[in-house]
């Protein structure tokens, strides 16, 4: 439950860093005029608000998850790492001419691969909101340039992001 609230929570903040360039609006948009304003300045402005407000709410959701995600990777961990001395054990068991236990295996491995999973589901989706927000400059400046900015204005617009 809590891997599915976090995969939420991500998408959320995702969307919330997607608005910037939603503002911005893309190169077939400005073709069909939706321009609303050229004064960039002040679309530099809300666009920089926008990304900070954004940056505050994903600070405070991880200062609320910390706990849980620390929890989670210790448990995770573990559960890898006594996975692995179980079957460690299984194979030194089996190199001393025991049969070999298929359910056993069959049971290792699904905890292993619920143990990678589970990694996974954390990791990733920290990863796809730190990319989005490492590129909201670019955004910024190429949303500005598109606009018409001048180079200085969508420069010192993008800096502010």
């Amino acid at each position: 439950t809590a891997h599915g609230m976090f995969l939420l929570v991500a998408r959320l903040h995702v969307l919330d860093a997607g608005f910037v360039e939603s503002l911005l609006g893309s190169p077939q948009q400005l073709c069909e005029g939706r321009i609303v304003s050229r004064d960039h300045e002040a679309i530099a402005c809300t666009c920089a608000e926008l990304a900070e407000r954004a940056q505050r709410r994903l600070d405070e959701t991880c200062s609320r998850f910390e706990w849980l995600f620390l929890h989670q990777i210790t448990f995770i961990f573990f559960q890898l790492l006594f996975v692995i001395m179980e079957i460690k054990g299984h194979h030194e068991r089996h190199m001393e001419s025991e049969p070999i236990q298929y359910a056993h295996v069959w049971y290792a491995g699904w905890w292993s691969y619920m143990g990678l999973i589970s990694v996974c589901t954390i990791l990733l989706p920290r990863a796809g909101v730190t990319e989005v927000f490492r590129h909201l400059k670019t955004v910024v400046f190429r949303g500005l340039r598109l606009r018409g900015a001048q180079q200085d204005v969508a420069v010192k617009g993008a800096q502010t992001v």
